[in-house]
């Protein structure tokens, strides 16, 4: 497990000085990530890292870099990551959420297919939730 931490440490570091989307995708990294942030044993800290890059990758117009990430199964990831209750996996989760429900209209059904809505209502209306939490459910 270790060295798939460091591995997606070099991903976000490489992600955070503006690899091209679609480079990043082409490496076939996104369908692995998407894994890891299901993964309920994998720590709060690197599942932070992977949301870092899959909302990179959702994060844009491109569209077609949103539908690499759902179709790799994103959406019930993020719902994983929602039940952790952890602020900063709320954070990233929800701003992830946000970036796919500005896609085109198939994304926007996969995100409400996907149960996720109920969750981000949920952060929401939570007064316990951080406001940048609540603030990115809101954008959701």
């Amino acid at each position: 497990m270790r060295s798939i931490e460091y591995a997606v440490q070099a991903l976000d570091r490489i992600r955070q000085h503006h690899l091209q989307r679609t480079d990043f995708i082409s490496t076939g990294v996104v369908p692995r990530l998407v894994k890891l942030l299901a993964d309920s044993s994998a720590s709060v800290a690197l599942q932070k890292q992977v949301l870092g890059c899959l909302g990179y990758v959702v994060s844009g117009s491109d569209d077609e870099c949103k539908d690499v990430a759902v179709d790799a199964g994103l959406l019930p990831g993020l719902l994983v990551a929602l039940e952790t209750k952890e602020p900063d996996l709320c954070l990233w989760a929800v701003w992830t959420a946000s970036n796919v429900a500005a896609g085109s209209r198939s994304q926007v059904y996969a995100l409400l297919d996907s149960g996720l809505l109920g969750p981000v209502i949920r952060v929401l209306m939570d007064d316990q939730e951080p406001t940048l939490c609540r603030r990115n459910a809101c954008w959701t």
